[in-house]
């Protein structure tokens, strides 16, 4: 593929909103996609609520450890910009990086993952979705597309963009599905986009056949994401588990700098590790609303991914049942 999108896509991020964004403005220009806020919210609808590979040429890519290039013009964002031992440490997008998917079933710590990467590299991610409200929040690279390689990860959720990217090397993050599914009835059903990723819903909403509907297909699916994420054994990935990046940060972030050959800066983890939440982090939730029958089917999709990554000498899931 020629990549002299990245040169249109550098002339026309003003166009694009980007540059407003940076300035602390809440207007658009880009009107025809103004109108779609929830493209993420919409597919995990479709995908998750409702039921229903792309080529690069970066095979051959260095296995040199380097120190990131960011781009001196265009958009930047500065995630610690009340800390005044970090405040001039900003993110941008960079350049001719190596294209990476960052891939989770939703509600598994993504967008958090995404801040931790953009605090440590300085680099934008991206994803597949755009996300105005996270864009708002300071996901500047939402909008940036695989092939531009100017963002270190690339955010994903389902199987078919697993298929699409299938020669792409991915950080794949496993969650407890039992939190997961509680994280996920609660995203779907929260009306205001701008809590939709923090918010926690009050426990008699899940003590409803409707949601005791949902559990079974959820974790269907959640099992089905998740074995595929595992099964290509021809792509290069590293596998983490939410409850480990929880309860240490940095330690996991090193893991992924190794895996995407980057030198860690010793002065922004240092900062990361001052503001470790970030913007969007949901709440921990504790509410736990299912029957025993959908325990034990938990407990056995549980355990079938465990086989998998024991199979492929990865290590076990932690223990959900502490």
């Amino acid at each position: 593929m020629d990549y002299q999108y990245r040169d249109v896509f550098r002339t026309n991020i003003a166009r694009e909103g980007y540059r407003s964004v940076a300035e602390g403005k809440e207007e658009f220009r880009h009107d025809e996609e103004q109108v779609n806020h929830g493209e993420e919210e919409e597919e995990i609808k479709r995908v998750v609520v409702v039921g229903n590979g792309f080529k690069g040429p970066w095979k051959n890519e260095s296995s040199a450890y380097r120190r990131l290039q960011q781009m001196d013009k265009g958009p930047s964002h500065c995630w610690w910009k009340d800390d005044p031992q970090c405040n001039r440490l900003d993110v941008r997008f960079g350049q001719d990086l190596t294209p990476t998917l960052l891939q989770s079933y939703p509600r598994s710590g993504n967008t958090w993952v995404r801040y931790l990467l953009e605090g440590a590299t300085g680099i934008f991610t991206s994803s597949v979705y755009k996300d105005f409200t996270l864009i708002r929040a300071g996901y500047l690279g939402e909008r940036s597309k695989i092939w531009y390689r100017n963002t270190i990860v690339t955010k994903i959720h389902f199987v078919k963009h697993l298929q699409k990217f299938a020669d792409v090397p991915a950080i794949i993050i496993i969650r407890n599905p039992a939190r997961v599914l509680v994280s996920l009835w609660s995203y779907v059903n929260i009306k205001n986009r701008k809590r939709k990723h923090v918010a926690v819903m009050n426990p008699e909403f899940f003590n409803t056949s409707a949601f005791h509907a949902f559990v079974g297909p959820g974790l269907k699916k959640w099992l089905w994401t998740t074995r595929v994420s595992l099964t290509n054994k021809k792509r290069r990935l590293l596998v983490l588990y939410f409850e480990d990046i929880r309860a240490n940060p940095t330690q996991e972030v090193r893991k992924m700098l190794q895996f995407l050959k980057v030198w860690p800066d010793e002065k922004r983890l240092a900062c990361l590790e001052r503001n470790i939440e970030g913007k969007v982090k949901s709440v921990h939730k504790t509410i736990y609303p299912f029957t025993h029958e959908e325990q034990n089917d938990i407990d056995r999709a549980v355990a079938e991914i465990n086989k998998l990554l024991t199979d492929r000498g990865l290590p076990s899931l932690p223990d959900y049942h502490k």
